[in-house]
């Protein structure tokens, strides 16, 4: 909403989503059940948002969260505190919400190479500012 994610959905890994970032509608048919509009590369209907029980909560929570105006800086470094593989639900979901995060907003981060608090968000990454340390 307004260029600023606001919802989260969970989606199978077999909708073969295009790459990148999409604009689009998910448009209610009702309760449960959804259409996915992606201007004129896709349609999918009959979208029943099923994840399980942690990927429902969490896209709960983070979706309630961004609806009231929580900052996304503060979600990213939330679920950037979560253990986990690489490409696990929560560490993707955190990749893709730092894209939304504005160029050189101060991390509340330390860095782990030099541990000061100097760390800023760039293009989607971490950097430190003062050794050069960089998240990517």
């Amino acid at each position: 909403m307004n260029e600023k994610p606001y919802e989260v959905f969970c989606v199978p890994n077999t909708w073969n989503l295009p790459k990148g970032k999409l604009t689009g509608n998910l448009i209610k048919e009702k309760k449960g059940h959804y259409r996915l509009s992606i201007g004129d590369v896709m349609e999918i209907e009959n979208i029943n948002l099923e994840a399980n029980e942690y990927q429902a909560v969490s896209s709960r929570l983070i979706s309630t969260a961004l609806r009231h105006g929580t900052d996304i800086k503060y979600i990213v470094e939330q679920l950037s505190k979560v253990e986990g593989e690489l490409f696990s639900f929560n560490k993707s979901l955190s990749r893709i919400l730092k894209s939304y995060i504005i160029k050189n907003v101060k991390s509340t981060l330390n860095c782990p190479q030099c541990t000061e608090k100097t760390m800023i968000y760039e293009e989607g990454c971490t950097k430190c500012t003062s050794c050069g340390y960089s998240g990517c």
